[in-house]
């Protein structure tokens, strides 16, 4: 009988303990620091963060190479097993194009990329979840099907303290003809449709962080529980000041806390704090 393989990229930060549990495969994106390209991985991004704090040109990032998606795929599907590779959006990377690229490639092999139309902690729910209909016997259609409901109902907020490095990035989607007012409010960002804009603007952080709490609370209470995973750049009190503000406002919440690496680190800069959800079923 043959086997369903998960596959995603770095951006999604699982730890080992969740890399084994979610039985996934890796691909990793590159950060371009004085032109060369560096593997993401998950030691000390908290050193990184520091030297992003004060690197005098922000470093610049690039999608895993595409021979590496091609051995992985390959490997993964000699014996007629099939690959669902879950990325981060499209939008945001050329990962899921490369990707895309490398499974036609393969062609007649049962390689199914999603573009999933976000990235980091909700990348990591939308595995979760795929895990969870795998393990439920669930066929190939089934599980792409259910991903799919999933992404549809997935938020996810970002609180950055500050625009400059989404807007050299050019990742700021709509409001990139906002910038100059944004530079003075601390405005709730959203993912929608895999790319970056205004959910709300906020004149201070303090609001900013009650009012994604709010929003959660709101959520909550009109779809039912929720899975709640947050997610900090160099803010870890902060990302801890957020979810006691989540668990006061939705006593019966349980916000799992995840770090943040290089890749998208280098696009939301030190000091964000993300919040992703979708409902439990």
């Amino acid at each position: 009988m043959s086997k369903i393989h998960l596959v995603t990229d770095s951006t999604a930060y699982l730890t080992e303990e969740a890399i084994r549990r979610l039985q996934v495969s890796l691909v990793s994106l590159r950060v371009i620091v004085n032109n060369t390209p560096v593997e993401e991985t998950n030691e000390d991004p908290e050193r990184f963060i520091q030297y992003l704090r004060k690197a005098p040109t922000i470093p610049t990032t690039s999608q895993p190479p595409p021979g590496e998606l091609l051995e992985l795929y390959d490997r993964l599907t000699a014996n007629g097993d099939t690959v669902i590779s879950l990325h981060l959006s499209s939008k945001l990377s050329g990962t899921y194009q490369a990707a895309k690229a490398m499974a036609d490639h393969l062609e007649n092999r049962p390689i199914h990329v999603i573009d999933t139309e976000t990235t980091a902690v909700g990348l990591l729910i939308l595995l979760e979840e795929a895990r969870k209909f795998i393990d439920a016997g669930m066929s190939t259609d089934e599980v792409i099907r259910e991903i799919a409901k999933v992404r549809e109902r997935l938020r996810l907020f970002l609180i950055v303290d500050s625009m400059e490095y989404l807007y050299r990035g050019g990742r700021i989607g709509g409001a990139q003809s906002l910038f100059g007012t944004l530079l003075q409010i601390k405005p709730v960002l959203w993912v929608k449709e895999g790319k970056v804009e205004v959910y709300e603007k906020i004149r201070t952080r303090k609001k900013a962080f009650l009012r994604v709490a709010e929003f959660v609370r709101d959520k909550w209470d009109a779809e039912g529980s929720q899975r709640i995973a947050l997610a900090y750049v160099g803010a870890s009190a902060e990302v801890q000041e957020l979810k006691e503000q989540i668990v006061s406002l939705v006593p019966g919440a349980s916000p799992t806390i995840h770090f943040v690496g290089p890749v998208i680190a280098v696009h939301v800069g030190p000091g964000t704090v993300g919040v992703a959800m979708a409902p439990l079923e």
